[in-house]
């Protein structure tokens, strides 16, 4: 059996001059559009780069020379809480962000804008 469509399964016996490839050629079918891992890629990017800047300024928090990694600025909305009798909504946002972050951070976004040509 030749495997056309996820949901279409061609008997062998038909040629190939008869299975209709027009999805194929339009990018549809089992094709991935370019853009959408383009925009995967970047968000993976971002959240490595948070994350290994996270584990670089906790490791290098303690030494003298590289402790300017783990200086940090923290900001936000400070949390309000709405009290409905019957309902209690709190919002609230606050952001943490360390040097080796930011730094992750722009050599991500340079390394993504090189790489997406």
């Amino acid at each position: 059996m030749i495997w056309v469509k996820p949901s279409v399964v061609v008997p062998a016996s038909v040629p190939l001059e008869k299975i209709n490839c027009n999805s194929f050629r339009n990018g549809g079918g089992i094709f991935v559009k370019k853009g959408i891992i383009n925009t995967l890629l970047f968000i993976v990017m971002l959240i490595l780069a948070v994350v290994l800047g996270t584990a670089i300024a906790s490791a290098t928090g303690g030494i003298s020379y590289l402790s300017w990694l783990a200086i940090a600025a923290k900001f936000g909305i400070p949390t309000v809480t709405i009290d409905l009798a019957i309902l209690q909504i709190t919002f609230g946002m606050t952001v943490n962000v360390n040097v080796a972050q930011a730094i992750l951070l722009l050599a991500a976004i340079f390394i993504y804008t090189r790489i997406k040509k």
